[in-house]
């Protein structure tokens, strides 16, 4: 259920949604995640399926963005996603918060202790750990709710909007209208 949850979680706004459903439902099924598996999450994850449209360019575009960093004799098709390199790509494509030996190494090990911090994994986890397609997707559901939930904070909340007015000098003026004296309502009793 919960990866149901995250599938429909994870698609954002494109012309083709069947096409990024299929590719989540793949990655759900697959008893072992690929590096291609991550790639196509983070390039889901940012509205750009249609522009990289084979697992090459996908990969390509990761390792352009610095989201994860590719050597040259790597070959994300065969290789397994790792806990450390999944939390990595998921910190990176989401501008989570890093602890500071993983902004200074960038290593996967302090990668999987930043997502224990976060949330994103369980306690302990092996940075060397291999994961399922649903362990996959469970932590980029969980890295897209976090970015969300603080872009969200970010963003300034006028508190006189719940009642219906922009400043407190349009409630006064409101207040008064509805008072016609000025004069503070008298209280009804129950």
């Amino acid at each position: 259920m919960r990866i149901l949850a995250a599938l429909f979680f994870v698609v954002s706004l494109s012309a083709d949604k069947s096409q990024e459903l299929d590719l989540l439902r793949g990655i759900a099924a697959a008893p072992e995640a690929t590096m291609d598996d991550v790639c196509t999450i983070v390039v889901i994850q940012r509205g750009e399926l249609d522009k990289h449209a084979d697992a090459a360019s996908r990969c390509k575009a990761i390792n352009d963005q610095k989201i994860y960093r590719f050597s040259a004799e790597d070959i994300p098709l065969l290789m397994p996603a790792t806990a450390g390199a999944a939390t990595k790509a998921a910190i990176h494509a989401h501008g989570l918060e890093e602890t500071l030996l993983f902004a200074l190494t960038g290593l996967e090990w302090y990668a999987v202790q930043a997502a224990e911090h976060l949330g994103l994994v369980k306690a302990k986890t092996a940075h060397n750990k291999k994961l399922s397609g649903a362990e996959l997707l469970a932590i980029f559901e969980i890295a897209l709710e976090q970015a969300e939930a603080k872009a969200a904070w970010r963003n300034p909340k006028n508190p006189y909007e719940v009642f219906g007015v922009k400043s407190y000098e349009e409630l006064n003026q409101a207040y008064d209208k509805m008072t016609e004296s000025g004069e503070a309502p008298e209280k009804k009793k129950k």
